[in-house]
């Protein structure tokens, strides 16, 4: 009997000052349940944890800075596994070294519109937060959120104008292994 093969975004931040070296041995272990199809550029990021859209909470620090990319992947894994295997993944690299801070979201999953209290798919901030969304569009920019009902590339429009973050690193870079 074989499973089916479900196609979803990651999202990936690492706030950390050893940054691509950190997304690339996140991305390592995100290869063990998952494999990768695309990956957005990786993206230098900043912001305020006090702007009122930011939900954020960086142990209380006034300002972040990061690395953000996210990636198309291909699992068996049901939606509810995955998002338990990011959950991990974020624990076992959050609890190392206190300095490093991950942030891992399963941003959608297929076309799947689903909310309970432990998962919100497609993930809930997704069209609030530049960050993702700019570089989910990279990736899949065809995507029709299944709530708001329009591709990923026309929601980016509200944040032309916005400084969100800088141009790191061609996200081939997590797909070269």
């Amino acid at each position: 009997m074989t499973s089916e093969v479900h196609e979803a975004l990651v999202g990936i931040k690492v706030f950390s000052n050893e940054g691509q070296e950190l997304l690339s041995e996140v991305a390592k272990d995100l290869r063990q349940k998952m494999d990768f199809v695309g990956a957005s550029s990786i993206y230098r990021v900043w912001g305020n944890i006090n702007h009122p859209e930011h939900i954020h909470d960086l142990r209380r620090i006034e300002s972040f800075e990061g690395l953000a990319a996210v990636i198309k992947v291909r699992s068996t894994q049901s939606p509810r596994d995955l998002l338990k295997f990011l959950q991990d993944v974020e624990t076992k690299y959050r609890s190392e070294v206190l300095r490093r801070s991950i942030s891992l979201n399963l941003l959608v999953y297929e076309d799947l519109s689903y909310m309970t209290p432990e998962m919100t798919i497609p993930h809930p901030e997704l069209h609030r937060r530049p960050e993702s969304l700019l570089l989910a569009a990279e990736v899949w920019g065809d995507y029709i959120h299944p709530v708001l009902n329009e591709n990923l590339y026309t929601l980016t429009r509200r944040f032309h104008d916005e400084q969100w973050g800088r141009f790191y690193a061609q996200g081939k870079t997590l797909l070269d292994f």
